[in-house]
């Protein structure tokens, strides 16, 4: 029945001009405590909303939005996700990247508790379908903010990452290089190593696309922080003015790298 109703409500409610005259006059602690008490409604509410019309409610109205979140059952707002990937995906193509970033800067907490409920591969899809959203929405996230949810949730991140696209990670961390290398100063270097040892296919494919300064600009930083600690790796190497050498153990403990001279 209540199912019934929300398919029915969501239909009725898919108008600009009812949303906005919706929103002037509701609570978000009333709209929240009304969600939370009807989960299988709100479930087929979202189902029903348009795209265009869940977007418009995040760009017109942020504040509202931050407010309503905060008092939404983080399991309801998985559940949400969880059923509805391909709304999410539709949505996203239409909402500001700012908008978002926003939303997330304003309540890590929140987000934290969210991500342990979400299912990771249908959110990395919707990334590597989005590469230009995704670069212009790190770009305003507060890398402080992300240090923190990620150091919470270490196990939910390898998940996510192990679904990420290569051609994703690289155009994202080559339109915000500062901003990755912020993050990488504040994150736990056990996880940045993890990462690297799980995905050895993701990574070989960015150090082979990356730009190569921004590149040795994320390795100088990782390495000062210590993420390469422990580990030796078997290299070839050609030392300018010594010779060369086959199959010396390296271990790297800081590094400062530059463009062979041709």
């Amino acid at each position: 029945m209540l199912k019934a109703i929300g398919a029915a409500t969501g239909k009725v409610m898919s108008s600009e001009e009812v949303i906005e005259g919706t929103l002037s006059t509701m609570s978000p602690r009333m709209l929240g405590e009304a969600l939370n008490a009807n989960p299988q409604f709100t479930i087929q509410l979202v189902r029903e909303l348009s795209p265009s019309l869940i977007s418009s409610v995040f760009n017109e109205s942020p504040e509202f939005v931050e407010a309503l979140m905060t008092r939404i059952d983080t399991g309801l707002v998985a559940g949400v996700y969880n059923r509805n990937p391909s709304l999410i995906l539709d949505f996203i193509k239409e909402i500001e990247p700012k908008v978002v970033a926003g939303i997330v800067n304003s309540m890590p907490g929140f987000i934290s508790l969210v991500l342990g409920h979400l299912d990771p591969e249908p959110l990395a899809e919707i990334a590597n379908q989005n590469p230009e959203w995704m670069a212009r929405y790190v770009s305003h996230l507060d890398p402080e903010v992300i240090a923190i949810v990620v150091n919470e949730n270490i196990e939910w991140v390898a998940r996510l990452v192990r679904h990420y696209d290569w051609r994703l990670v690289t155009e994202v961390a080559e339109r915000n290089a500062d901003w990755l290398v912020e993050v990488v100063r504040r994150i736990d270097p056990k996880l940045l190593s993890r990462l690297f040892n799980q995905n050895p296919e993701l990574v070989v494919g960015i150090l082979k696309n990356i730009n190569k300064r921004v590149l040795a600009k994320i390795t100088r930083e990782a390495a000062r922080e210590g993420v390469f600690k422990g580990l030796v790796y078997e290299v070839d190497l050609e030392i300018p003015g010594m010779g060369s050498f086959k199959r010396c153990d390296l271990e790297l403990k800081g590094a400062r790298l530059r463009r062979k001279q041709e």
